[in-house]
């Protein structure tokens, strides 16, 4: 379809091998494909399913009940036919998922009837390539505003799994002998939500006599995974408990400049800080893959040695992870992540932003570099999106600093005289009572 100087290929039309279509393709492949690499290759007639990373395409929809996969958002209302925008967050601890969606210039009566609904579920990717679920959640409020004159919005605030991390109470007893494994299944089916991975290797020690659990299902999950050193999130309706040196099983997804990664990743105190194309391939607690080769802020420890890798960059046996201080940097302390000599990395932090009628469509995400045995590089990172002690406590292994002791009692003056007493303190003044009439006023009779 031809539209003044725009031209719309359906998906019947990709079919037919038309002069038009042809040389649209001869443009896609020469100047507007981002790759031909796993998840961001041109639209070939040869295949029913294309990975092409651009003709975006949303799903926002507001409905009433389910999660995950088992979300109804079919019998909702879908409101990306108008123009929308949001912002999602995640991480990977107890706090909520959460999402800022604006939809434009609604009808008030659609907005009525928008507001009966209480979750919002996002899928977004290519019409083309990959497409899935980015957020699905509770709708936590509805706001109503103005951005000028003329254009007005319904502001979506929800969190993921909110109603479930923040109000559900663990009521429960076990006998001595029962394994942590099982507690950490007990309050994991109180939340009543999907289990999306609970790694198997956490929950080995058993408790000594009878336990008795009366809290919320958050405090007894936390207080565990404190103890093995792990982490307890919720994404999109599903539960998933990692140990910090591990990941979520799957595919790494490759990043490059022909696949998405956009600007330059930066190593950062708290670990790599990449931006690419949104991909909803791209899980919390996966894993990306970056060639060194694109790494800015790589941080090399002096007198190490070097050696170069298979992409001919240099790497050291110390990729970082530790707290650089000395005089020379007057007293300031540089901190610097690990790099993986693998290029793999763990995702601890991640955002969406997207706007269908606007430039935003990233990923930006938080990552720890994991080891070639498979482990993440974090024990000596002072401050990493995972780990978070001082950075002396860091650099040396100290375990945590105890809680200072109170102050010893002042000792005697020099000659021993002891301190003189403190005054003791004014006393209150008595209360004066209430005045009234005197025996020689007259009282009316």
């Amino acid at each position: 379809m031809t539209d003044n100087n725009t031209i719309t290929f359906t998906p019947s039309t990709v079919q037919q091998a038309t002069t038009q279509f042809l040389n649209w393709q001869k443009i896609a492949y020469s100047t507007l494909t981002p790759s031909v690499e796993p998840g961001s290759a041109a639209v070939s007639l040869k295949q029913d399913t294309h990975n092409a990373q651009w003709m975006r395409r949303l799903s926002i929809a507001v409905y009433a009940s389910g999660t995950g996969e088992t979300a109804n958002a079919d019998q909702g209302i879908e409101l990306s036919s108008l123009r929308c925008t949001f912002h999602i967050t995640k991480n990977t601890n107890t706090t909520p998922n959460t999402i800022n969606a604006k939809i434009y210039n609604m009808s008030p009566q659609t907005m009525a009837k928008v507001i009966e609904f209480t979750r919002v579920q996002v899928s977004a990717g290519y019409k083309y390539a990959d497409y899935g679920m980015i957020y699905d959640g509770i709708v936590v409020m509805y706001k109503r505003g103005k951005e000028n004159a003329t254009d007005t919005y319904l502001e979506i605030i929800g969190g993921d799994g909110e109603d479930k991390i923040n109000r559900m109470p663990f009521l429960a007893n076990f006998p001595a002998g029962t394994k942590d494994k099982e507690i950490i299944d007990r309050a994991v089916a109180a939340l009543g939500l999907k289990v999306g991975y609970v790694d198997p290797d956490l929950g080995g020690d058993a408790v000594i006599r009878g336990v008795t659990f009366a809290e919320g299902v958050r405090d007894t999950l936390r207080d565990m995974m404190n103890k093995y050193g792990g982490k307890f999130f919720v994404d999109n309706g599903n539960v998933y408990i990692i140990r910090n040196d591990k990941y979520l099983p799957g595919e790494a997804v490759v990043l490059s400049p022909r696949s998405g990664l956009v600007g330059v990743p930066e190593v950062t105190p708290q670990g790599i800080h990449v931006r690419c194309l949104l991909n909803p391939k791209i899980r919390l607690g996966g894993l990306v893959r970056i060639d060194s080769t694109f790494l800015s802020g790589v941080p090399y420890t002096p007198g190490s040695g070097g050696k170069l890798d298979s992409s001919g960059n240099v790497i050291t046996p110390s990729f970082g992870g530790k707290t650089f201080n000395n005089s020379a940097l007057m007293g300031k302390s540089i901190e610097a992540a690990y790099t993986s000599p693998t290029g793999t990395y763990r995702i601890g932090a991640l955002e969406y932003d997207g706007d269908t009628r606007g430039d935003q469509w990233y990923c930006t995400m938080i990552c720890t570099a994991v080891d070639e045995d498979g482990r993440l590089m974090n024990l000596n990172n002072p401050s990493n999106v995972f780990n978070r002690r001082p950075s002396k406590e860091a650099v040396l292994g100290l375990p945590p600093l105890p809680i200072p002791a109170l102050p010893p009692p002042i000792p005697p003056l020099p000659g021993g005289l002891p301190i003189p007493p403190l005054p003791p303190p004014i006393p209150d003044l008595p209360v004066q009572p209430p005045l009234g009439p005197s025996d020689s006023e007259a009282v009316p009779g």
